[in-house]
């Protein structure tokens, strides 16, 4: 507990054994030392009726005090005028964005407004008359203040309300103006959503490397093609030239859902499916019609298994079949080109660099061997798998003689390249967070070959999984040749690059 060091403050009147300071003096007055005034006489004489004469000032016994005034609630909140709130971020705003403002005479004699300042950029004020207005004392007046998605991109501007004794109370608004995409893209071709890490690898020459994640997230991207015709062309051809720039708000298109119940005007709550989409506190999600202008953009304040809260309430209604998304923040990675089909009808491919962090959960696939994780899953055969191998070559050549090649490390590194696909939801939900635990190239997991490599000579365990059968074989080729160590064995027969390759040769472990 803090202790703190006062004094009790005693008022002027009171007994003189409590304040002798004061009332010492007061009761030792001598009558006869008062100036110019009669002792114990009556200023108007019996007589008559006469003018009333003036003494002041009297002097008796002066004496000066050194004294200062404390600090109390009244000079706190007092004799001076308030704005509340004094500073409102609105985060990224892509509709109307509207709060109240309270204006508060704090004084205890009538104050007059004579202007009021800052109403511009896309700022509307509303609720009160006009400046010249009166504030009666300790009167509060409330304002209505709207931020529209009109105006320059970054908006921070300060409202100031200006008094006749000069005092100007000010209240700062700060925002930035964001415009949702709503053309859905042509899903012919798909879209395409790129994540993209940095890994640091440095490499001996015995193939062993060090990896190093340079980016705590990846970068993201999309790219679609587009189709709009009649006033949707239209409206994407003015959006693009004025728009085209500054931020836009995506809807992921993936992760889709319709509204079961709807949503009416005034509402904090829509309740949705949440489970594997990309719904986050601070996050964004768009409520989309038939066209791409009937659209609102909300803010995610908290999610549950049921829904989610806004942390502002929904602007209109919305029936029942409204498109739900989740959204984040995205801007043009470059000005897309335009192909016009017909005078009504125009196409493009644009691609989306998204400005938000793009975090998710990390988890690795469940089967494990040897310590590592193992991607079992069947890849998509219906195109063509392809297979190289890679080596550290160097090459001596100086353009007079025969060419010297040279294989370092003295093994091939096996280059495969699948395709698979997941349908659903939750089977992408479990390729991202493998994609996230990966980081990259810097985490290392076993992916079998998924190809008739071996030919077993005997019947193997029905417990052991057919992606296992070449480990059986792998081990009686490794009794054959120990020189040339399991890892190895298994990332040539299975296609991948072992995590532990080349353990034999430097006994701390080489990695593929």
């Amino acid at each position: 507990m803090s202790s703190l060091t006062a004094f009790a403050l005693s008022p002027a009147w009171v007994p003189t054994a409590q304040c002798p300071q004061i009332t010492t003096d007061l009761w030792t007055f001598d009558p006869a030392e008062i100036v110019g005034w009669p002792v114990y006489a009556s200023i108007s004489p019996d007589g008559g009726v006469t003018a009333r004469l003036t003494h002041f000032p009297v002097a008796a016994n002066g004496k000066s005090i050194s004294a200062f005034a404390l600090p109390c609630y009244a000079g706190d909140y007092y004799y001076r005028l308030h704005v509340l709130p004094q500073t409102v971020a609105l985060g990224n705003i892509s509709s109307t964005q509207s709060f109240a403002a309270r204006v508060w005479n704090a004084w205890f004699v009538p104050r007059t407004l004579t202007a009021l300042n800052g109403a511009d950029n896309g700022i509307v004020v509303s609720g009160q008359p006009a400046p010249p207005l009166l504030f009666q004392p300790l009167e509060e007046k409330i304002y209505q203040i709207a931020a529209t998605p009109d105006g320059t991109p970054v908006l921070d501007t300060r409202l100031t309300w200006t008094f006749d004794d000069g005092e100007a109370p000010g209240l700062r608004v700060t925002a930035n103006r964001i415009i949702a995409w709503g053309w859905p893209p042509a899903w012919d071709d798909g879209v395409v959503e790129r994540l993209e890490w940095a890994t640091d690898i440095l490499q001996s020459e015995s193939l062993v490397e060090q990896r190093r994640a340079l980016r705590l997230t990846p970068r993201r991207a999309f790219e679609a093609d587009f189709v709009a015709d009649g006033r949707e062309r239209q409206m994407l051809d003015l959006m693009l030239f004025d728009w085209g720039a500054r931020v836009w708000v995506l809807p992921l298109w993936a992760q889709a859902q319709t509204l079961a119940d709807g949503t009416w005007a005034g509402e904090t709550r829509i309740e949705c499916a949440t489970a594997c989409r990309e719904f986050h506190p601070g996050g964004l999600i768009v409520l989309k019609g038939a066209t791409a202008r009937d659209t609102e953009v909300l803010e995610v304040a908290a999610v549950d298994a049921g829904g989610v809260t806004l942390k502002r309430p929904v602007e209109r209604e919305w029936p029942v079949g409204t498109r739900l998304f989740p959204a984040c923040s995205a801007q043009l990675s470059s000005e897309p080109a335009l192909a016009r089909l017909s005078d009504a009808v125009m196409t493009l491919s644009a691609g989306f660099v998204v400005l938000d962090v793009s975090d998710a959960s990390s988890t690795p696939p469940a089967l494990t061997y040897r310590a590592r994780p193992v991607f079992a899953a069947r890849p998509d055969e219906t195109e063509t798998l392809t297979r190289s191998f890679a080596r550290l070559l160097a090459l001596l050549d100086s353009g007079l003689s025969t060419p010297r090649q040279t294989d370092i490390g003295e093994q091939a590194m096996p280059l495969l390249t699948y395709r698979w696909i997941g349908l659903g939801l939750e089977k992408e939900a479990e390729l991202r967070e493998m994609l996230y635990w990966l980081k990259g190239r810097q985490g290392a997991m076993w992916i079998p070959s998924h190809a008739d490599d071996l030919t077993p000579v005997d019947v193997a365990s029905a417990s052991v999984p057919r992606w296992m059968w070449p480990g059986a074989a792998i081990r009686a080729l490794a009794q054959r040749r120990p020189d040339a160590g399991y890892s190895r064995v298994l990332a040539q027969w299975h296609g991948v690059a072992s995590p532990d390759y080349g353990r034999q040769r430097t006994g701390s472990g080489y990695r593929g």
